[in-house]
């Protein structure tokens, strides 16, 4: 089977607007309490990876590339 990369470039400051489907996810989770939120499937971050954090390090950028 091949595998089809399709590459997207997005001007974050210029977004189209959310459809009425996400507007209804997007409250629905904001309603849902935090506890209820499962975030197991998130792996820890490790000590490395926190001291080579930066705060703002995406701040600023203009398109994000999803893979």
């Amino acid at each position: 089977m091949s595998k089809r990369i399709v590459r997207r470039t997005f001007d974050l400051a210029n977004l189209p607007p959310l459809t009425a489907k996400q507007k209804a996810e997007f409250a629905a989770v904001a309603r849902r309490p935090e506890r209820k939120i499962d975030l197991s499937d998130i792996p820890p971050l490790t000590a490395k990876q926190f001291r080579k954090a930066m705060r703002g390090a995406t701040e600023g950028k203009k398109t994000n590339r999803i893979v």
